[in-house]
């Protein structure tokens, strides 16, 4: 597993699962996490240019992955 996923799952407390990061780095899971992303929004001017740039947004997060060179955001907590 990636270090950077590694330090990124123990900061937030996590258990570590063997094998995950090649199944986060699949170009299929990224295609669908992209559609995931834009499911019910509202046809704004920026879905529409998400969906027109789909392929090259799609690559660039994908070799980010691949990489290790994607910026996970901060974590936050929440009490339920």
């Amino acid at each position: 597993m990636s270090s950077i996923c590694e330090n990124w799952l123990r900061k937030a407390g996590m258990k570590r699962y063997g094998n995950l990061w090649n199944k986060v780095c699949e170009r299929s899971n990224v295609e669908l996490a992209f559609d995931n992303v834009l499911k019910n929004k509202k046809n704004t001017s920026k879905r529409r240019w998400l969906v027109n740039n789909r392929a090259a947004l799609v690559d660039a997060i994908h070799q980010s992955l691949i990489n290790e060179s994607y910026e996970f955001g901060p974590l936050e907590s929440f009490v339920v």
